[in-house]
């Protein structure tokens, strides 16, 4: 019986990091992501893939959240505001929030 469920088990060369880690390990180092056979090309389609869908998913929800129904009657530069977030956040996100005010208060005044 030992054999058996030994045998069901993976080995641990066959054993791949989680998506989120591989995504981590892109994105800190290439060199060692590249050491540890990670897909480099493969994985940074995949992330920015992720990115498109949930930042998609969040304008959608921010759009149709606002109004009764969908008006496409002003551009409202959602994207451009987030990017330029994200830039003052410099990939850091427990800088957004700061980056969000800055922006925010230099848009107002």
């Amino acid at each position: 019986m030992w054999r058996f469920w030994r045998s069901l088990q993976p080995s641990p060369s066959s054993i791949s990091p989680p998506l989120g880690m591989r995504i981590r390990i892109c994105g800190n180092n290439e060199h060692f992501a590249q050491y540890s056979g990670i897909n480099m090309t493969g994985c940074l389609i995949v992330s920015q893939l992720l990115g498109g869908m949930l930042s998609g998913l969040g304008g959608a929800v921010e759009i149709m959240g606002n109004y009764e129904r969908f008006n496409w009657i002003a551009l409202t530069q959602y994207g451009f505001d987030g990017l330029m977030v994200a830039v003052l956040a410099r990939k850091n996100p427990i800088f957004i929030p700061f980056g969000a005010f800055l922006l925010a208060y230099c848009q107002i005044y």
